[in-house]
């Protein structure tokens, strides 16, 4: 049986990519839809999600870094575009069509 992982996290840091491998390896999953991940901890996010006042805030995302990490891993590793709902889709419309899909971010995220 393949089994898929369809929200996984990566983050664009070294070493990130072969930890993600690994983890898929243990588990026996085939393959992974991977987005941005690492960029905020998940307490902050939840406050500024939750909190009285919802407040947004800018990250940066690479893309592109996470596209080229997943390059080698082709077969195992699908890349999501993490993309800013406020910031437009101009960069989405020139590069969108080489990832599998579009993640939308809940603060606003800018790529750099």
């Amino acid at each position: 049986m393949t089994c898929i992982d369809a929200h996984a996290h990566l983050a664009v840091r070294p070493g990130a990519t072969e930890r993600l491998l690994l983890s898929m390896d243990k588990h026996h999953i085939s393959r992974a839809f991977v987005v941005g991940g690492g960029l905020m901890d998940p307490r902050e996010l939840a406050h500024r999600l939750h909190g009285a006042v919802p407040a947004p805030t800018e990250i940066s995302f690479d893309n592109d870094a996470l596209r080229a990490a997943c390059r080698n891993h082709q077969r195992r590793l699908l890349p999501f575009y993490f993309a800013n709902p406020w910031a437009g889709s101009v960069e989405y419309q020139e590069i969108g069509g080489e990832f599998y899909g579009l993640k939308l971010a809940p603060g606003p995220v800018k790529s750099f």
